[in-house]
């Protein structure tokens, strides 16, 4: 079966199968601990994961919509145990959605490899198990994952999946991308979604290598009471048409100092630059809107702040 005919089939599947499980969402975070942040470990520690529990029927096909909308469709039959055994009845599934801009920033779940920046168009985390034990997607079946997109954005023509694996350091970024192998499936572009369809479980996401000139920026921050090699400061361009964001002036991926931070940018790309950090239990935060057609300094200013505040601004950087 072809990679389009299988889409055609999942979106006539999806009219009449969605809503054929049972499910519980789990969405938002904790409150501020008392006395404010003292560490940015503690400041990710209060973002709860976009996450979704859910059973479904291995015998037939199911489909369910996640947490942060992606929408998903599981053929009949489509789990088995590691050895290739069917496995029949009720199978429970574990999804992860990061779409949002801030559940990217705030969870370190960003579209990068270890030496690129991904144009991503959003990222799941799928796990499924019987009674306790993990499964696979069997050989010859595709699970499909609709992950919607920007509203008039055109999609390229071609997309790639990627699959991720934890990072043994996860200070920065937690997951680190690679290109799946042609026989774990694919993506595609449709009208309004990005397409992931996969053999795969783990971390997913479509996206395509950054393509496009680089233009050169120092970021010039203020506002900060202490820019030494041990602020705890966190720098991010995001990308507003696309689902992508990265931290700046990093090594590896979050690594700053000094009151500058350097880093290249897609040219004629409408963005955001997003800034934040703790000290002496205060948050402080920024935000600053630009396209960059040129090599160039700019400026941003940190604010002492609620960090719910920058966290609904960020949020709203669909």
């Amino acid at each position: 079966m072809s990679k389009k005919l299988y889409l055609l089939l999942a979106c006539c599947s999806a009219a009449f199968l969605f809503s054929s499980c049972k499910k519980n969402g789990e969405t938002g975070g904790l409150p501020e601990p008392a006395g404010g942040y003292t560490t940015l470990e503690a400041l990710y520690q209060t973002q709860t994961t976009p996450s979704l529990f859910v059973t479904i029927n291995n015998d037939e096909p199911s489909t369910l919509e996640g947490p942060s909308g992606v929408q998903y469709v599981f053929p009949d039959s489509v789990f088995t145990l590691a050895d290739g055994t069917p496995v029949y009845g009720t199978i429970s599934l574990q999804i992860k959605e990061f779409i949002n801009k801030k559940d990217m920033i705030f969870h370190r779940i960003l579209p990068v490899t270890d030496t690129s920046v991904l144009e991503g168009y959003g990222m799941i985390y799928i796990q499924a198990t019987k009674n306790g034990v993990p499964l696979l997607v069997k050989s010859t079946k595709k699970i499909a994952a609709y992950l919607p997109q920007v509203p008039g954005f055109t999609l390229p023509d071609e997309l790639q999946l990627f699959a991720g694996t934890l990072r043994a350091d996860s200070t920065f970024t937690r997951v680190s991308w690679k290109a799946a192998a042609e026989e774990d499936g694919g993506a595609d572009p449709l009208p309004g979604y990005a397409v992931l369809y996969t053999s795969r479980l783990g971390y997913l996401q479509a996206a395509n290598y950054q393509p496009g000139k680089k233009r050169k920026i120092s970021l010039n921050l203020s506002g900060f009471p202490s820019f030494d090699e041990t602020a705890m400061l966190r720098t991010y361009v995001v990308y507003d048409k696309l689902k992508t964001t990265y931290a700046m002036g990093q090594k590896p991926y979050g690594f700053r100092s000094g009151a500058t931070v350097t880093d290249s940018f897609v040219a004629n790309q409408p963005l955001h630059i997003v800034s934040f950090g703790i000290k002496d239990g205060f948050f402080y935060g920024g935000i600053k809107e630009a396209t960059i057609s040129s090599d160039s300094t700019l400026s941003l200013e940190l604010k002492k702040m609620e960090a719910v505040d920058l966290f609904s601004q960020v949020a709203a950087l669909k």
